[in-house]
């Protein structure tokens, strides 16, 4: 999502996170990626792109990584609940907003078997 340097972005915890056993089989799936460095599940909004509110992947990948956006969309139907939709954000390590992410404290374990 390309966002002009003026937007505002809010980010925090959600107020009633996904169920536990849905974040811990994201993050066994996107494990399975080795681009992926972190994944975030945050509550995002940013005015007429995520609105209202919700809850969002937010996926870190490695310098130099290209996207692997087609990849963690196939994983996230493997997991996800049948009607259960997941927003993506694909960032990289330089993402001015990632401290806050990762100060929300949302941070999904990738299991990396």
């Amino acid at each position: 999502m390309n966002l002009p340097a003026s937007t505002k972005v809010y980010i925090g915890p959600p107020a009633r996170p996904m169920a536990p056993e849905v974040s811990r089989a994201i993050g066994t799936a996107l494990g399975r990626i080795p681009e992926i460095c972190e994944g975030h599940l945050p509550m995002v909004y940013i005015e007429g792109k995520i609105d209202p509110p919700a809850q969002v992947l937010v996926v870190v990948l490695e310098e130099g990584a290209t996207s692997q956006q087609a990849k963690i969309r196939n994983i996230l139907g493997e997991v996800l609940p049948a009607g259960f939709h997941l927003d993506v954000l694909e960032w990289r390590q330089n993402e001015p907003t990632l401290p806050t992410v990762r100060r929300a404290g949302t941070a999904v374990h990738l299991s990396r078997r």
